[in-house]
């Protein structure tokens, strides 16, 4: 969808900017893009790199998410409760459960 395309274009420019308060929300949201290959062509290896780089809550329980299910990583139940814990202590309610 060109829409799609568009707004991950508009990512990737925010993201050449200096570092800004949205940076983090930027790499969350192409990590999204890559997990669900929306915008951009489906990829797990880029959807992690960009979680990882992002540090938001949000994305460290989608990197739990990923090593509990075994998606595009292999399936490690301790590595997984690592990053929930990471992303509870920030606040997500969904690590918090899952822990």
């Amino acid at each position: 969808d060109k829409s799609e395309t568009e707004e991950v274009r508009q990512l990737y420019q925010l993201l050449a900017r200096p570092e800004g308060r949205h940076t983090r929300f930027a790499q969350f949201n192409l990590g999204a893009s890559y997990a669900e290959g929306v915008g951009v062509a489906q990829n797990d290896a880029q959807a992690m790199r960009w979680y990882r780089l992002s540090g938001t809550a949000r994305a460290q329980f989608n990197i739990g998410l990923r090593y509990m299910d075994g998606t595009g990583v292999s399936r490690d139940e301790a590595e997984a409760m690592r990053w929930y814990f990471l992303a509870a202590e920030q606040g997500d309610a969904d690590a918090q459960f899952s822990i």
